[in-house]
């Protein structure tokens, strides 16, 4: 996978986009699109015009630009894992139900205490 990241200096969202491709272990290209234009043509070309950054391509395909949709489309994925272990809870039978779904355990949650 080749990942290329458009950033521009002093900019808080790049940092955490740098951040979590770090942390993940994901090697990136990181472009000025500030100070370079050539870069900022190229950022541009990908985004649709675009400025916003971070600006994300992965294997020359513009996947988006500005960090919080990533970070909520992350957010989104944990939550359909989520919902996938508690289904599996259900059918597992380690959560109560009732005919009427799920039973609240005495700490008005529904996982034991």
């Amino acid at each position: 996978m080749s990942l290329v990241i458009y950033t521009k200096p002093g900019c808080p969202y790049c940092e955490q986009a740098r951040a979590y491709y770090n942390s993940k272990g994901i090697p990136f290209t990181d472009y000025d699109a500030q100070n370079d234009r050539a870069r900022r043509k190229e950022m541009l070309s990908y985004s649709g015009g675009d400025p916003t950054v971070p600006c994300i391509v992965e294997d020359g395909k513009y996947k988006g630009s500005g960090w919080g949709e990533f970070v909520l489309a992350g957010l989104l994925f944990d939550l359909r894992e989520t919902d996938a272990w508690i289904l599996e809870r259900l059918n597992n039978e380690e959560i109560p139900q009732d005919n009427n779904g799920p039973t609240p355990g005495p700490a008005g949650n529904y996982f034991s205490a």
